[in-house]
């Protein structure tokens, strides 16, 4: 008899157990689903923002020429697709997470145009020196243009190598050294040289 009661009172104990733990299984799935749940309301607003700025950046073509333009369109569809305010608390959460990420995609798209390469500041560059010369100078093919009285022809000729020598660093440093990248800052570091060795090179007609 005691032996019967014995494995009864076992058997309640393992039942009960595995019933406790039935429980406790089910409170921890339910609240990883939970977490899950509200994790992803944030994530996938980041990920249709960062989406949908990618689709606008190909609409336009992909192309860096157009990159100054980017950040106006994109707050345009930030406010038009993930307005800052309104809805209830899924909606703002998945809106300020989408908001975000189009922000964050946009300073990458112009951090690829405008600071990886160099290219599209020496082009705009070049041709904002093209566009003042043709206001303020001469157009091409008019001929040479003289001015009365006698400049420092030394200095002015330094002045142009000086700014030669700027305009050339990159295509220079792009010859000698293509496989080493050359940032924005490096680009304006180098140039910020030019003057100091132009002034080394030949004597006379000191820049100001």
């Amino acid at each position: 008899m005691k032996l019967f009661l014995l494995r009864l009172t076992a058997s309640c104990l393992v039942a009960t157990s595995a019933v406790y733990a039935h429980e406790q299984t089910s409170t921890a799935l339910r609240g990883s689903d939970i977490m899950v749940a509200l994790q992803g309301i944030c994530e996938d607003g980041w990920k249709d923002g960062t989406t949908s700025t990618q689709k606008l950046w190909k609409k336009s073509g992909s192309n860096c020429a157009n990159v100054w333009g980017l950040e106006a369109e994109a707050n345009k569809m930030k406010n038009k697709d993930y307005p800052a305010e309104g809805g209830n608390w899924q909606d703002a959460s998945y809106n300020e997470c989408a908001r975000d990420a189009v922000d964050a995609e946009v300073d990458n798209i112009e951090k690829m145009c405008l600071e990886d390469d160099s290219s599209q500041c020496l082009g705009l560059g070049n041709t904002a020196a093209e566009l003042v010369v043709k206001k303020h100078w001469c157009t091409p093919g008019a001929g040479a243009y003289s001015t009365p009285g006698a400049p420092d022809y030394k200095a002015e000729c330094k002045k142009a190598a000086t700014s030669i020598c700027e305009g050339q660093i990159a295509a220079v440093a792009d010859s000698w050294c293509p496989t080493k990248y050359l940032s924005n800052n490096n680009l304006r570091h180098l140039q910020g040289k030019c003057e100091d060795q132009v002034d080394d090179m030949v004597p006379g007609g000191e820049m100001e």
